[in-house]
């Protein structure tokens, strides 16, 4: 088994075996809107952490974090099979 197969094994495991995959879909992406939001209510602080952290200029922190709260929303394709 490849690397990639055993950490799309785990990751199902993961999902399967938590909380999180009880939670209806809609009820997710409300938490996953309130988490972004949250993100961005602290972007200052954010891209403060993140310039602290690796040296990166602080307008590129900026866009990651925004980047993060975007990516935290992005639909994701559902299972037809």
């Amino acid at each position: 088994m490849e690397d990639v197969d055993l950490a799309v094994a785990a990751a199902k495991k993961a999902f399967e075996q938590s909380a999180w995959s009880s939670i209806l879909p809609a009820e997710r992406g409300r938490m996953l809107l309130k988490m972004a939001g949250l993100i961005r209510e602290r972007k200052d602080k954010l891209a403060e952490l993140e310039t602290l952290d690796n040296g990166k200029p602080l307008n590129q922190a900026y866009a990651d974090v925004e980047v993060a709260a975007r990516y935290s929303v992005k639909p994701v394709p559902q299972d037809r099979g």
